[in-house]
């Protein structure tokens, strides 16, 4: 119990250093673009179909990200009782191709 305490207050901590971030260190984006090498994933962040940012990260960390983002987001849909749709699903729906 205590670990699981330990790991939620470091989660609050970095959520909160977060929030503390000057301006230009925050971003906003509504779309990306992803490429992989043999040792890194690449992360265009865009807004509004321009780049804004780039993250560089291991393929592991990428994959880590990926799950708990995925967890979280299926933890929002049932609590909230809503479906997300995926950016892929609304483009083909919004060209009918759906």
């Amino acid at each position: 119990m205590t670990e699981s305490l330990d790991r939620s207050t470091e989660i609050d901590l970095h959520l909160q250093a977060g929030v503390e971030l000057p301006a230009e260190r925050k971003f906003y984006f509504n779309g990306f673009t992803v490429a992989t090498s043999a040792t890194d994933v690449v992360i265009v962040l865009l807004q509004n179909g321009q780049p804004v940012a780039l993250l560089n990260t291991p393929h592991v960390t990428a994959k880590t990200f990926v799950v708990k983002l995925g967890d979280l987001l299926k933890k929002f849909e049932e609590n909230s009782g809503q479906r997300i749709p995926t950016m892929d699903e609304i483009n083909s729906a919004v060209s009918g191709e759906g």
